[in-house]
């Protein structure tokens, strides 16, 4: 059986979505714009995709309710 969240059953903080949803926000839209300089190889654009995806699986856990995020 799967683990239970901290935050299940619960709704989570107004505070808790903010950051969440501005985290997934920022990650996509900065992967959006960033897309073309992986395409291209440019010097740091798979440090920049990695944190805009590092970013993004932030605010999907935050969403979830996982502690660690």
């Amino acid at each position: 059986m799967a683990e239970k969240t901290a935050l299940q059953g619960r709704k989570a903080p107004l505070s808790v979505l903010i950051v969440a949803f501005l985290y997934l926000a920022v990650g996509v839209v900065g992967f959006a714009y960033r897309f073309r300089t992986l395409l291209a190889w440019q010097q740091g654009s798979v440090w920049a995709e990695g944190t805009e995806l590092v970013a993004i699986v932030i605010g999907v856990f935050l969403l979830r309710g996982q502690n660690w995020a």
